[in-house]
Order: C-alpha cells, then structure tokens, then sequence
C-alpha cells in the first residue's frame, strides 16, 4: 500500500509539473499502473483513502462528461516531502490500533465525491470588479451610475437556473449510460480492460498450441522409435533425457526447429496422452533438477487417434 500511495503522489506531482488542469481518476490509476508495472484499480485508491481519507480530494468536473477527477488537498500542485512519512505513521497507527485485523478495510470513494468543482485548478482566487456605491448624498449622483452599478449586483446573484440546468444535465448524462455513475463505468471499464487482457492472453496460447500441434506427429515418431529400439516388452518403460531427447528431435528433423519448442510439443503430447487415456504413457518429471521423460504402453495407430 505505501508504494501504491508513493506512485500515486508521484504521477499526481509529474502532471502538475506539466499541466495546469487536474487529472482524471481513469488517467491516474492508468499511469500508476503502467509505472508501477501492475493493475492498480479504485480499489486500491479505496484503501489509502481509508486510511487518510484527506490524503486526495476526488470530485466531479462539471464539463460535459462529468469526469472524477483527483488531486492534491489543498489545492497542493507539488507533492510534499512530508506526505509519504506522515502516511506511513497513519498506517502504522491503524495497525496498532487493530491488533486483530489481518485485512485492512476500504472506503467508498463515492461518498466523499465532491461535486461540479472544475477540472482547472486557478492559480489564484479572483474578484469581480470593485463595486462603488453610489453616494446619496452627493449631488454629483447620477440614474446612469445607479443603474450600471445596480446591474453588476444583478450580474453577481446566483441564477437557479443554472443550478437546474447542471441537475438536468447530469441527469441526462447518467441516463445515456444506462443509468449508471461515474464511479460504476469507471469499474465497468476496468472490468472490461482486464477481460479483453484475458481473451488475448487465452488467444495468443489457442495460437501457439495450434502452431504446435503441426510438430506433434514428428516429435512423437522419434519418441516413438527410441522408445521401440530393444524393446523387451510392451509393458516395458523407458526414460530420456529430456534435453538429450530434445537435441535427439531436433537432429532428426529435416527443417530447422527450436528446441524451446520441442520441449513444449513434448509437453503437449504428455498433457494431451493423459486426458485422453487412462494409461501413462509420456510423463515428465523432474529429478534433481533434471527433466526425465518417462515413456510406457505406447500404441502408435491409437495414440495418433488420441493426438489429433
């Protein structure tokens, strides 16, 4: 949790040193993730924030999409030295405090969102233009000046419809995304970031296992023959190095091969052999730190069967 906190303050302060808006959550937990080199989702966010929940001030932009935005309390644009320490004693006061937790507990971020604070921080506060009241008693008093003067007090009064406005807008905003909060598409998009990771983590090992399954009838026929030289019986066992078997295939072929890949094909064939037969016939093991691929009870007309 301290790195986390730790890499949070340090994109936080390296978007400040080049940016004079504040930086969306999304954005944020995507660049600590990728400077942290792991998935670093609202969830995490939720736990610091449970421990300091003045650490960040997470709020709602009020632009056109609405977006939760983070930054330092206070409006702090560089990060304090201080800030790492001072956690560090917060988070070493909980533990103390609860002896008997092994978990630590979370907040929901929702309900310390503020809402409509602008995604641009100002450098500084301003003021409208000095207003001077008209002097009654001057006889240099003019209607032109009372009336420019009364118009600016007009101007500075809050207009409830721009309240309503913004209510109808946000409203209308959730509508078009099914109804859901910021906060709930943000972890929907997260949900379906690390799904689309997995379909292509599963993709690109459907891709190699096929690639391998056109090698798996040629490495399987030298097993095949090593295994039948002096054979003594059918029942017989036999075991191979699996690196001097490896180097046995590769030799035999008549197209170059990489040897991580026949390594892999032999583990294939084991892996395939054992689903689909209630035999041991290709085993791997590993003995003192040497792979031994253990061979028995090959049938080559029905093992093919069981391969394709």
């Amino acid at each position: 949790m301290i790195s986390t906190f730790a890499a949070i303050d340090t994109v936080l302060g390296l978007h400040y040193s080049n940016h004079t808006t504040h930086t969306t959550l999304d954005k944020l937990l995507e660049s600590t993730t990728s400077l942290v080199k792991r998935k670093i989702t609202v969830d995490d966010l939720e736990k610091i924030l449970y421990i300091d929940m003045n650490a960040y001030e997470v709020f709602v932009s009020d632009t056109i999409d609405w977006n939760i935005c983070i930054k330092f309390p206070v409006d702090e644009k560089l990060m304090s030295p201080t800030r790492k320490s001072e956690f560090i004693n917060k988070l070493n006061k909980w533990i103390g405090n609860n002896p008997s937790q092994d978990q630590l507990g979370s907040i929901d971020i929702s309900s310390i969102i503020k809402h409509q604070e602008r995604c641009q921080p100002s450098s500084r506060p301003t003021s409208p233009n000095k207003i001077i009241k008209p002097n009654s008693r001057s006889n240099n008093s003019s209607p032109i000046k009372l009336k420019s003067s009364t118009r600016l007090l007009d101007d500075l009064k809050n207009d409830s419809g721009k309240f309503k406005f913004k209510a109808r807008e946000e409203e209308t905003e959730k509508q078009k995304n099914n109804g859901m909060s910021l906060l709930e598409r943000i972890r929907l998009k997260e949900k379906m970031k690390r799904e689309q990771e997995q379909d292509h983590v599963n993709s690109t090992e459907a891709r190699y296992e096929k690639y391998l399954s056109q090698k798996v009838q040629m490495v399987y026929d030298v097993i095949y023959q090593l295994y039948n030289t002096h054979l003594e019986s059918p029942a017989q066992s036999k075991s191979f190095s699996l690196t001097k078997l490896t180097q046995t295939i590769v030799d035999s072929s008549s197209y170059p091969l990489d040897p991580k890949e026949v390594k892999d094909v032999v583990n294939l064939i084991h892996k395939k052999l054992t689903d689909n037969s209630s035999e041991s016939k290709i085993s791997v093991i590993d003995s003192s730190g040497i792979q031994v691929v253990k061979v028995s009870n090959l049938n080559r007309t029905q093992d093919l069967k069981m391969l394709h």
